[in-house]
């Protein structure tokens, strides 16, 4: 299977964690107006042992420490970084109030430009104090930056830009037909997904599907891909539930659709496109790459009529949906690499990833009685 990825780290849903330390804060830790006799507030016990084990874990963790400095850089005006993005939230949320993109796509890739022009600013100004350098290795810089600049730039724009994203995908249909294929697929969905491993099973699926909804409450795609993996593991796990029962890599993308099906979550769509658009092209190789992929395949065998299927692979849409896609991101990691060695690694293992997911689809394809009918 495909193993090698980003930088091995332990999962840890940062942006969900600072939503929910930001929902849970104790209103009676706000110091009212003193007045003569009156005694100090006590805080709640627990609200303040929450506060203390935030700022122990700030102090502590440097991926962190180093968000918490870049999310106060960006805002103080007078800095470099800070300046630009104050004037690219605020110039965005303008524009989001009257949406002049033309898709969705062009929208998030305008945001994943900005993240990366403002972390080379990041780094090329020397505003950060202490430098960033001194806080966290140097093969964990790159990741603590992104992680960062979801923070300041993704999370601040999160609600206007979910709102924006469903009425870009409202008003081209596509939000509609997903969910008119979702609903189609309900029925027989074994059969007409041609799924012939084990597949989770009812509780299974809602454990599936409980995080696939905590997936969309999250700003930083990072985390969402997390989630998505641990989907996608479920998934494979299952199909080796049946004692005796041999599979291939070629069997999971049925067995993924079927999941998907069952789970009904029509945003979906609009979640898979927020990952692939706004991931760095590191994150697109191993198993990130792999599932997420797979998930963006699926998407698309579960939209497809079974008489649009050919023998080469998905329909004509879907394939070149996924060569545009593949296009863009080398050059993204072309663009965003110096070194021509890691350059050439990158795009060798994207495409290495888009073969792997194609051959499993024509695998399908050619094995599933309903495709070419």
């Amino acid at each position: 299977g495909p193993l090698n990825g980003p930088p091995a780290m332990a999962i840890s849903f940062s942006s969900l964690e600072d939503e929910e330390a930001e929902s849970q804060l104790d209103p009676t830790l706000q110091w009212p107006p003193m007045a003569r006799g009156s005694r100090f507030p006590v805080a709640n016990p627990a609200s303040t042992l929450r506060r203390m084990s935030a700022a122990f874990v700030c102090v502590f963790a440097p991926e962190r420490r180093v968000a918490r400095l870049v999310d106060e850089l960006s805002r103080d005006r007078h800095s470099a970084f800070g300046s630009s993005v104050l004037e690219f939230l605020e110039k965005h949320r303008d524009e989001m109030k009257a949406p002049h993109w033309g898709s969705s796509v062009e929208l998030l890739q305008g945001l994943r430009r900005f993240l990366t022009q403002a972390k080379s600013l990041l780094l090329e100004a020397g505003e950060l104090e202490p430098p960033i350098e001194t806080l966290v290795p140097e093969n964990e810089k790159d990741l603590a930056l992104e992680k960062a600049l979801f923070g300041c730039v993704l999370k601040p724009l999160k609600l206007q830009l979910g709102q924006t994203l469903l009425s870009l995908h409202t008003q081209d249909g596509s939000l509609q037909r997903f969910a008119n294929s979702l609903q189609a697929c309900q029925e027989g969905a074994l059969e007409r997904l041609c799924v012939r491993v084990g597949v989770l099973d009812a509780r299974g699926v809602e454990r599936a599907k409980k995080k696939l909804i905590l997936m969309q409450r999250s700003h930083s795609p990072i985390d969402k891909v997390l989630l998505l993996l641990q989907v996608c593991k479920s998934v494979y796990k299952a199909m080796g539930g049946q004692p005796g029962q041999d599979f291939g890599s070629e069997d999971f993308l049925p067995a993924l659709s079927y999941v998907i099906v069952q789970c009904n979550i029509p945003q979906l769509l609009l979640e898979t496109e927020y990952m692939m658009e706004l991931l760095e092209p590191s994150w697109l190789t191993g198993e990130g790459g792999y599932y997420l992929t797979s998930v963006y395949a699926s998407l698309w065998l579960i939209q497809s009529q079974p008489g649009n299927l050919s023998t080469s692979g998905l329909t004509n849409e879907a394939q070149e949906s996924l060569r545009e896609w593949s296009r863009r991101t080398t050059a993204k990691t072309a663009a965003m690499t110096q070194l021509w060695s890691m350059e050439g690694k990158h795009a060798l293992r994207y495409c290495h990833t888009v073969y792997t997911v194609s051959s499993d689809i024509c695998f399908w394809i050619r094995k599933c009685p309903h495709a070419d009918k």
